[in-house]
């Protein structure tokens, strides 16, 4: 379509957000040769989101361009009447769809917090709400509740994936034996007890037409679950032994260790009870590894976040947030290639979606306007903000972590010339990822590490270091779990390769349901261990997510976890008669 003045007039008066004859622009009813304009609007633009907080907030300013749509609905009968054939009809509708799910997530912080958002940018096969489960916390179960009543409302949701059984497991039926009054009633006390989950709760109270799926493999389940609970009992064992190991450990090294070392250990000490924040810790590790010659060649995580936490600081968020504006305005108004221009509004689309990183969209932009003579230099506070949000995108959070105690047993070896303190360092990195792996609480970085690690002969190692600092003590029962300690590790391994397994055949199942049933919503409940790994399978599967983490306000109760987890499903046995 070749753009006359009228059209070139409209697009100044659309783009204008100073003009508010726009608000009055019945979007759904406008001529057709109007549709592009108002589509690279849709597209491009975050007008709707802007509008949407100012709903939220009570907020009476309102500009023009999130005036243009006053509610959904509105948006909606823009789309109903694109032409069926019109080029951007699919690219309007997957943003009004992204745009649907970012509503949905914003989640009262009363409530719980969004912990990742993916929408792919072809259309997704389904969206599904993955809810973690906080298991013994009770408080923290009652949000829960909230959470998937206001998913259920708005969205009209059935089918609610659980992990710990196969199959239906809905409790519907169990709405005719009793009143709405009766169930409730019973269903607290359930859900108090902790013998009912969340999910269960509705399903006994509510009217909705749910459909609780399980989407474990039964035997990897059962083999994992046995595992675990074997793991935890022996982990109750063997907590003592380590907490004696480590005071056995630090004060051998305090006796050989120098003024410099002592310095890092307070610092670590002040990291872990949050008394020194992780920007200026990171800062001190690198300052004193530059003061002592030590290559930090292998932490280049660290360092950009450092150099992040310092650009931060620098930038005028207000001034780039203008310049940014007066950017862009710049090179659209240089702009006369069609292509350019689609492309441009293309990766804006993606970049909004999330499909490409901010490296990737602020480099195009560049490249854009390098094309166009435009120099981004002379916007120096656009500048620093492009600079950091591409080094944040750059920055591995799981690698940054990796970096941290790698440095911190670099700077341990190094600094204290001494064969036996570097022995004490290796002992009590070992001790570290034991009591991470026997508390299930390694990350996928920290198990490939822990598979790394050679435990072979631990058991005899850690007993002579406690025979020599505890003379005159009976070490019988301590030699006897190191022992049988040593000989677990095998199976502590096994147990998190069968997790993974689990969460495999769960993504498996998960995806051939919502093919059976042709739901486009689907609700899923894990616990926060397997969420990393299932979000991963499901974006590369093309469904879009949304995670949501329930507020805690209340420490979880471990011990009554592992009670639950003792007690078989088949023992659950919920009564509702009036009687009963």
């Amino acid at each position: 379509m070749a753009e006359t003045d009228n059209t070139t007039e409209s697009k100044a008066i659309l783009l204008n957000e100073d003009n508010r004859y726009t608000r009055y622009l019945p979007f759904h009813l406008v001529e057709a040769e109007m549709w592009d304009e108002l589509c690279d609007l849709l597209i491009e633009s975050n007008f709707l989101e802007e509008k949407l907080k100012i709903i939220e907030g009570n907020n009476e300013k309102i500009t023009s361009l999130p005036a243009i749509f006053e509610i959904f609905s509105d948006f909606e009968k823009a789309i109903l009447a694109l032409p069926d054939d019109y080029v951007k009809r699919e690219q309007v509708s997957k943003m009004f769809n992204l745009l649907k799910v970012k509503q949905t997530a914003i989640i009262p912080p009363d409530l719980g917090s969004v912990g990742d958002l993916y929408i792919p940018v072809s259309m997704p096969k389904a969206v599904i709400f993955h809810v973690q489960d906080v298991f013994s916390n009770l408080q923290g179960r009652k949000y829960m509740v909230n959470i998937l009543d206001k998913f259920l409302k708005e969205h009209k949701t059935k089918l609610v994936f659980v992990e710990g059984g196969s199959g239906n497991v809905s409790l519907t039926d169990l709405r005719e034996k009793a009143s709405p009054e009766k169930r409730i009633e019973v269903a607290e006390k359930y859900l108090e007890n902790l013998k009912i989950s969340p999910e269960e709760y509705l399903d006994i109270i509510s009217d909705y037409p749910l459909v609780l799926w399980g989407v474990e493999d039964k035997e990897l389940y059962d083999k994992h679950h046995q595992s675990f609970l074997e793991t935890n009992y022996f982990k109750e064992r063997l907590e003592p032994v380590l907490l004696t190991l480590h005071q056995t450990i630090n004060k051998s090294k305090e006796r050989l260790q120098n003024s410099t070392v002592a310095q890092i250990e307070t610092k670590i000490l002040a990291n872990q009870k949050k008394e020194l924040g992780l920007a200026d810790f990171s800062n001190f590790l690198l300052q004193t590894a530059k003061q002592n010659g030590i290559d930090t060649e292998k932490c280049p995580n660290l360092i950009n976040f450092v150099n992040l936490v310092d650009l931060e600081k620098s930038i005028d968020w207000e001034k780039a947030n203008h310049e940014r504006i007066t950017f862009i305005k710049d090179i659209a108004k240089r702009m006369q290639n069609n292509t350019d221009i689609q492309e441009l509004i293309d990766k804006t689309n993606y970049f909004k979606m999330g499909k490409i990183s901010s490296l990737e969209y602020y480099t195009i932009i560049e490249n854009f306007a390098s094309g166009l003579g435009t120099d981004i230099d002379t916007y120096p506070s656009f500048s620093y903000y492009t600079t950091y949000l591409k080094n944040r995108d750059l920055l591995n959070t799981a690698q940054l972590l990796h970096e941290i105690d790698y440095l911190i047993e670099l700077l341990r070896v190094t600094l204290v010339p001494n064969l036996k303190y570097r022995d004490l360092v290796i002992m009590e990195i070992k001790l570290q990822f034991i009591e991470k792996a026997f508390s299930h609480n390694l990350t996928p970085v920290d198990y490939k590490r822990f598979c790394s690690l050679h435990f072979q002969g631990i058991a005899a190692t850690w007993f002579n270091l406690l025979k020599e600092n505890l003379p005159g003590c009976s070490l019988e029962i301590e030699y006897n779990i190191m022992t049988e300690l040593e000989e677990k590790i095998p199976n502590i391994k096994q147990e998190y390769d069968i997790a993974q397994l689990r969460e495999d055949a769960m993504i498996q199942n998960i995806i051939s349901k919502l093919a059976d049933t042709g739901e486009k919503t689907a609700i899923l409940i894990t616990g926060g261990y397997h969420t990393q790994r299932i979000a991963e399978g499901l974006k590369k599967c093309d469904i879009g997510l949304l995670v949501v983490r329930p507020k805690i306000s209340q420490l979880s109760d471990h011990k009554l976890y592992i009670s639950i987890l003792k007690e078989q499903q088949s023992s659950k046995k919920i009564q509702l008669d009036p009687d009963g």
